[in-house]
């Protein structure tokens, strides 16, 4: 995962490297066993193992080092014992540094070991979600949008979404825009129903070629025009992994904020003052 590697990101600029080793069957790994000393302080072997577990699989046996990740590791000690006698350990912004480091180690570790659990859709749960969702699938069209983005005023917001009534044509529209300097962007798009979050397609549905979509939620202003639309049907054997991905990935979203929510509601949280639930807004009352 992308928040895990940033984790290791001073490993990875001293080169640290795993390499293979030919047949050399794998030792069992003692993650409390030193594998050197520097200055007598001992860099254990997990340390050195870490990487290699990151990206491979965690079965307690010992994965190739090669001498550039030994000499990276040596490199990286020296720098921290100097580091140390700097007392460099002993500034405020660096214990910071170090606090967030360990808690978003602990943290990625329990989201790891939380989503683990999670289990994959069976061919009887992806079958029931295709049959369901025939927008999507059976019934998939492949729509041609010009989308046009704004960043409305006060001013002038009310009286685009008046011109937009009167000129429900993006040829119309667009030339009042230019001829009222409102500054906007003009991009074609072709986009696939099973590809739309289920909101947009959910309009979609409801709309007609030459018809437009206003998403003023959005920053900024988007404002989709369909320009023509296309049966484009997709099999169960077409779409399957597709849909075993989207149902496994929204378990594990729910399994997540469930959690959280579990966490959150047996929790004591006490924001101190001029902390709040909304963070701090400096030069403002709190």
């Amino acid at each position: 995962m992308k928040q895990k590697q940033k984790l290791f990101l001073l490993i990875a600029a001293l080169g640290l490297t795993v390499s293979g080793c030919g047949e050399k069957k794998p030792e069992p790994l003692s993650t409390a066993t030193a594998a050197l000393k520097i200055n007598g302080k001992p860099v254990l072997v997990s340390e050195l193992q870490a990487k290699s577990l990151q990206h491979g699989t965690a079965d307690g046996n010992l994965k190739p080092v090669s001498a550039q990740a030994m000499e990276s590791m040596v490199s990286m000690e020296l720098m921290r014992q100097a580091a140390v006698q700097e007392k460099l350990d002993s500034n405020e912004t660096i214990q910071a540094k170090m606090a967030i480091s360990m808690r978003s180690i602990l943290a990625m570790a329990y989201l790891e070991q939380l989503l683990e659990t999670v289990k994959k859709p069976t061919d009887a749960e992806v079958s029931a979600y295709y049959t369901q969702h025939p927008e999507r699938y059976s019934a998939r069209k492949q729509y041609a949008v010009q989308e046009i983005q704004i960043q409305p005023t006060p001013e002038n917001a009310p009286a685009i979404l008046v011109q937009l009534g009167k000129l429900n044509k993006v040829d119309l529209f667009e030339k009042w825009l230019r001829e009222n300097n409102v500054a906007h962007q003009s991009t074609p798009i072709s986009v696939m129903s099973d590809g739309m979050p289920d909101d947009v397609l959910q309009k979609f549905k409801n709309l007609a070629v030459g018809n437009h979509l206003v998403l003023e939620d959005k920053e900024p202003m988007r404002i989709l025009f369909i320009i023509s639309e296309q049966m484009q049907p997709a099999t169960l054997e077409q779409v399957s992994q597709q849909i075993s991905n989207t149902l496994f990935e929204q378990r594990r979203k729910d399994r997540l904020e469930s959690t959280l929510k579990q966490l959150r509601d047996k929790a004591k949280i006490e924001y101190v003052a001029p902390y709040s639930a909304q963070g701090l807004q400096v030069g403002q009352p709190n």
